[in-house]
């Protein structure tokens, strides 16, 4: 990762750091941010070699094991939700240099811990895979009467399995697509509104407000490699 500070912007979904030996001189080594969290940094005087693992909802809740309606809106140490386990990952990384090997201690980590967690309710899958499917355009009372539910009922099971409401994903979502849609490409930020389904660009800027926290321009001018922004 690049020299701090930087922030990355929230996501439809749950974002692990896992760290370096470097971190141990007082930041966290490895962290989760819940759903719809904008990550920021403190600074960092140097760039350091960060594995970055982002998971949908739905796999975040059988990897952490827990609903993720307990992550909301926080950032979490990865040893306070796995503990010991969470130490011997760590551990694995920094015995190993940064590369290959460091990255398959982590997709064996994650595979192993995906292989035994809890899984998600069908109707909250099915919830997440309708979102996904149509970018997020679609009413929440029609996802309710497609899995059989009150709306009501969905609000609370999907923001408990997922840390969210089908709303906020929805935009979530939409804003994923948007940042996607900007990679090397020059911005005319009216036609990119009306494309990814904001009603202006005054829609547009509040939710590079809320998500990214900066404006659109300043996105653009501060974007890394990374896909984070430079603050």
């Amino acid at each position: 990762m690049p020299p701090g500070p930087w922030s990355m912007p929230a996501i439809a979904g749950v974002t692990w750091r896992l760290g370096p030996t470097e971190a141990r001189a007082g930041w966290a080594a490895a962290q989760v941010s819940g759903t719809g969290r904008t990550f920021r940094t403190p600074q960092l005087d140097s760039a350091a070699p960060w594995i970055l693992v982002r998971l949908s909802p739905l796999s975040a809740f059988t990897v952490l094991g827990l609903p993720l309606g307990e992550l909301a809106g926080q950032d979490v140490e990865l040893g306070a939700l796995h503990g010991r386990e969470a130490g011997r990952l760590l551990d694995a990384m920094w015995e190993t240099p940064p590369g290959p090997e460091r990255l398959e201690a982590v997709r064996r980590y994650v595979a192993a811990r995906a292989a035994d967690g809890p899984r998600p309710l069908p109707e909250v899958a099915r919830t997440w895979h309708r979102l996904v499917s149509t970018g997020g355009r679609i009413p929440v009372g029609g996802l309710a009467a497609e899995v059989g539910w009150s709306r009501q009922y969905l609000l609370r099971r999907f923001r408990q399995q997922t840390g969210c409401s089908p709303k906020t994903v929805a935009r979530l979502i939409r804003f994923g697509r948007l940042l996607r849609a900007l990679e090397g490409h020059p911005v005319r930020w009216d036609e990119v509104a009306v494309e990814h389904g904001y009603y202006d660009q005054s829609h547009l800027h509040r939710d590079f407000r809320e998500f990214a926290d900066t404006t659109p321009a300043e996105f653009l001018s501060g974007r890394l490699p990374c896909g984070c922004v430079a603050t």
